[in-house]
């Protein structure tokens, strides 16, 4: 039988994303990633929480504009995970599928329909909306 290992990135990969997120990413949207790693971090387990908000606090540190850990308690609209996954993102292929991982995983752990999982969600449904809407412009394009 095979047993089931959970994944853990270290502690420079996650370092290394939320430099990324906090440089590539459009402040605001960074922020919005920060939130809802904050939000997750209080309902995962503890070896996720520690990752998660190693990675919150790196982007809340080294975003241009400063603000304090108050402003992460702040939950996230569905505008702005929408918002976020609409407007896509400029992170390296690396720092996407950890990130990808990392959701995974906690998604996993808390399960698909907890409440702290809806902003994930909103985020999804974003990014869905805008391969939508890039195929439509693509394929109006091959009718001129």
């Amino acid at each position: 039988m095979i047993e089931e290992t959970t994944w853990m990135p270290s502690y420079e990969e996650l370092m290394g994303l939320g430099w990324e997120m906090s440089t590539m990413m459009p402040t605001n949207q960074a922020e919005v990633w920060a939130r809802i790693l904050y939000h997750l971090a209080v309902v995962t387990p503890a070896e996720w929480a520690v990752r998660i908000m190693w990675v919150a606090e790196t982007i809340r540190l080294q975003s241009p504009v400063r603000y304090d850990v108050e402003r992460l308690r702040i939950p996230v609209s569905r505008a702005e995970a929408f918002g976020a996954g609409y407007t896509g993102s400029r992170l390296g292929i690396e720092s996407v599928t950890l990130l990808a991982c990392i959701l995974y995983e906690i998604e996993r752990a808390l399960g698909s329909d907890h409440i702290s999982i809806l902003p994930v969600r909103w985020y999804r449904n974003g990014l869905r909306a805008r391969a939508q809407m890039i195929q439509s412009q693509e394929v109006a394009g091959w009718n001129d």
